[in-house]
C-alpha cells in the first residue's frame, strides 16, 4: 500500500470506465482489438523569444492556456503557434500547454 503523500508521476491513456465488472476474454479481446497508440504530447518547439518587449512562443500541437498565476486558473489562449505576447501591456503572464 503506498505511503500518503506518495503520488503517481506517470501518464494514462486511454481510460474507459464500465458499469459492470469485465470477464477475463473481454479484457483481452479490448486490450487487442486495437493499436493502442498514446497521443502526441505537444512541445515548445523553440526556446522563448523576447525582442522588443514582445514574448513569442511556438509550439507543436495542443492548446496554449495562461493564467496571471502559476497555480492557475489557466484559460485557453485564441491563438496558433508562433504567438506573440506584449509584454508591456500584460508584464505577469505564464504560459503552457495542454492536450489537446
Amino acid at each position: 500500500m503506498p505511503e500518503f503523500g506518495a503520488y503517481f508521476a506517470g501518464s494514462i491513456y486511454n481510460v474507459r470506465i464500465y458499469n459492470v465488472a469485465l470477464t477475463e476474454a473481454q479484457v483481452n479481446t479490448l486490450a487487442h482489438s486495437e493499436l493502442v497508440v498514446p497521443p502526441a504530447v505537444p512541445e515548445f518547439t523553440a526556446a522563448p523569444i523576447l525582442s522588443d518587449n514582445k514574448l513569442i512562443l511556438q509550439w507543436s500541437g495542443g492548446t496554449l492556456l495562461q493564467s496571471t498565476n502559476v497555480a492557475g486558473p489557466w484559460v485557453p489562449v485564441e491563438a496558433t503557434s508562433p504567438y506573440t505576447n506584449d509584454v508591456t501591456t500584460s508584464p505577469q503572464l505564464f504560459f503552457r500547454l495542454s492536450n489537446p
